[in-house]
């Protein structure tokens, strides 16, 4: 019981320090950028089979506020859907400056982004991937982030979005993986971003050598090139705190995709080379085991289920007071319900995507890894 109460109390401790940091990132002001300080950008958007989603992505970089020239680079990592059309009925439709980009015989999406790197004529790069939707600010709000805090990288806000209940966890725990993000940033630990909303330099990017040395890791385009570049330029990367940063792409509609997704995501972590991230991988990993055991204690043993009772209840609060500070900057219509189910799904869900990321296999975009 000893070693439960410290496990939890580390807990405790552990969603409490991540809701102070995730306050503390400071919003980024919403300003209207000057035309003298927005320099020509280059977005990059590395697509496979997006074409029902494209369209609606590239209209939206039509409507943005920028008062700079941009270029958007489309890497096509052989698409065998109307993707193509779309870009090609975009071109025709909207006033951008776009270039369709095909993969020879390379494949994935760091070779995309590689190779849409060396292509770009801008000193600043933002990416997003194809199955997403932006605001007219983004690429003003992340361009006037870099003049103001002379950054290498910044990760910006992505919001899931659907209907219904499933969808609402997804949405509440995809909020809280991205406050995450940020408040390891704020504590110079950089743990994660999100390729679907992120920039940096070209010069930072060559010189880290981009995803040289892990080409052959499926995903993780975000991770270890943000770990590469804050570790090159002396923790040179942001966050941008803004709700016209913010990047929104749909939730999964069934439990075997939505595990599918969170099976590639979890499974680089062992691929890291920080102790740190992989300290707090197989930490987390425990940490539940222990929540499922106390939760066994207070079914199967009378003389132990009060002071396990009593650990479970700290241990709701403090998630949940971290829950609802992620959800409170997306906006998100969450109620107890929503919150006291994923404090309890979440445990089991984790454990189970820990050995479904070691001895488990997932596919992307048709395929299987």
């Amino acid at each position: 019981m000893i070693f439960l109460a410290l496990f939890s109390a580390m807990h405790i401790v552990f969603f409490l320090v991540l809701r102070r940091e995730w306050l503390r990132v400071p919003f980024h002001p919403s300003d209207s950028l000057e035309k003298e300080k927005s320099g020509f950008v280059s977005v990059l958007i590395p697509i496979r089979n997006e074409g029902q989603n494209i369209f609606y992505l590239l209209q939206d970089l039509s409507k943005q506020d920028y008062p700079g020239g941009f270029e958007v680079l489309v890497i096509d990592d052989h698409s065998s859907d109307r993707s193509r059309d779309e870009i090609e009925r975009a071109m025709r439709d909207f006033d951008l400056d776009i270039r369709l980009l095909h993969l020879g015989a390379e494949q994935g999406k760091k070779a995309a982004a590689t190779f849409g790197v060396r292509q770009a004529k801008g000193d600043i790069i933002l990416c997003t991937d194809g199955d997403c939707r932006l605001k007219s600010g983004w690429m003003s709000s992340f361009i006037s982030f870099f003049n103001a805090k002379g950054v290498q990288m910044a990760t910006g806000p992505v919001e899931m979005v659907g209907k219904g209940f499933f969808a609402k966890l997804q949405s509440l725990e995809f909020a809280s993986l991205i406050a995450f993000g940020a408040a390891s940033l704020q504590l110079r630990q950089p743990s994660t971003g999100n390729g679907a909303n992120m920039g940096y330099r070209k010069r930072a990017f060559l010189e880290v050598n981009g995803y040289e040395g892990n080409e052959q890791i499926p995903s993780g385009d975000d991770e270890f090139l943000l770990q590469k570049i804050y570790n090159a330029f002396d923790g040179s990367v942001g966050f941008v705190k803004s709700q016209r940063a913010i990047v929104k792409t749909d939730v999964k509609d069934d439990v075997k995709s939505f595990f599918n997704q969170r099976t590639r995501w979890s499974s680089k972590w062992r691929f890291h080379k920080s102790l740190f991230i992989k300290g707090s991988a197989i930490l987390i990993f425990l940490d539940f085991l222990v929540y499922l055991i106390l939760l066994g204690l207070v079914i199967a043993i009378p003389d132990d289920s009060v002071i396990a009772s009593l650990l479970i209840l700290g241990r709701w609060l403090a998630g949940s007071a971290y829950l609802k500070s992620a959800s409170d900057f997306f906006a998100l219509s969450t109620n107890t319900l929503h919150i006291l189910a994923m404090l309890l799904i979440y445990p089991i869900y984790v454990i189970v995507l820990g050995f479904a990321s070691i001895f488990g296999r997932y596919s992307w975009k048709d395929r299987i890894y």
